[in-house]
């Protein structure tokens, strides 16, 4: 997304861009709320039928092996559609109802082709959260971390070396990797605090 919504402010933010960012975050705005309200409901299940303590110690070993995935000491597959957002929309239905739907598509988050192991994490804090605003508002966060690079794009284009640099920084020497295994790390710590 953010090759086709930094063009509209050419580097800076103008009024097209805003437009076209508002539209993508608030498509995934409503999807990561409907995901996260069903898998809490799903959720439902499990908290109906287990002790809130093991539900969070299997969130903590889930998390570290999630962890253990993203900083590549251990290998396994996660199941996902090997598949990005639609570009076909764009020629079908514009540019503000693609964005739209591609924020809807993507807010899912289990719709699309996923690098990393965190938003299965989230599904699982999910599963075991009590409230369902809170399943909702944690949905939310990780759509909201996810199109933060959108929003701060143009910042970095006007600073074209930071760019550059970041760029290398996450591709060469695997920083999102990290950073990856490293929140889980501390979901982990989390889930074990919770269980007590």
């Amino acid at each position: 997304m953010i090759g086709i919504i930094t063009p509209l402010g050419e580097g800076r933010r103008s009024g097209p861009w805003l437009n076209a960012v508002v539209t993508y975050t608030a498509g995934g705005v409503i999807s990561s709320c409907v995901v996260g309200l069903c898998v809490w409901a799903i959720g439902g299940v499990l908290r109906g039928h287990l002790p809130s303590s093991v539900l969070w110690h299997a969130f903590a070993v889930l998390a570290t092996l999630l962890a253990l995935r993203d900083l590549g000491v251990i290998a396994f597959s996660l199941p996902e559609r090997k598949c990005q957002a639609p570009h076909g929309w764009l020629r079908e239905y514009g540019l503000r109802s693609a964005l739209f739907m591609w924020g809807l598509y993507i807010g899912f988050g289990v719709s699309s082709f996923m690098a990393f192991s965190g938003l299965y994490g989230v599904i699982a804090a999910l599963l075991i959260i009590r409230e369902p605003v809170g399943a909702m508002a944690t949905m939310l966060c990780y759509w909201l971390g996810r199109v933060l690079s959108v929003w701060v794009m143009p910042r970095v284009i006007q600073s074209w070396p930071i760019g550059i640099v970041i760029a290398r920084s996450v591709t060469k020497q695997g920083l999102f990797r990290v950073m990856s295994g490293a929140s889980l790390v501390w979901c982990a710590f989390v889930g074990l605090v919770m269980g007590g």
